[in-house]
């Protein structure tokens, strides 16, 4: 009876072991610092495609924004008339202009 006892509880006692080793698993696999890093890889790669598409992009390229002093961008020389005060937005700064012939 003793051999059955300590049998049974060394049997008992394996397949605890072997339900926490499943349970740390599991919790291994939702540990926040995992969690975190899959956000800040999915953050990450939306900053690129935000920054890709940005405007501001465009500006450090070389190219410049032309706006109107209320914000509108001039998208053509018919959004511009002779006269007109524009804001053109470089890498570095925003230089005034005046429309002195929109073309």
């Amino acid at each position: 009876a003793l051999r059955r006892l300590h049998g049974a509880w060394a049997r008992r006692i394996e397949r605890e072991r072997a339900r926490l080793r499943r349970e740390a698993a599991g919790l291994r696999g939702t540990h926040p610092s995992r969690r975190l890093a899959t956000d800040a890889q999915r953050l990450r790669g939306l900053a690129r495609s935000l920054s890709a598409i940005s405007p501001l992009a465009t500006v450090a390229r070389g190219y410049t924004i032309l706006q109107h002093p209320d914000g509108r961008v001039v998208r053509s020389v018919a959004d511009a008339a002779p006269g007109d005060a524009l804001d053109a937005r470089v890498t570095d700064g925003t230089l005034k202009l005046r429309v002195l012939d929109p073309g």
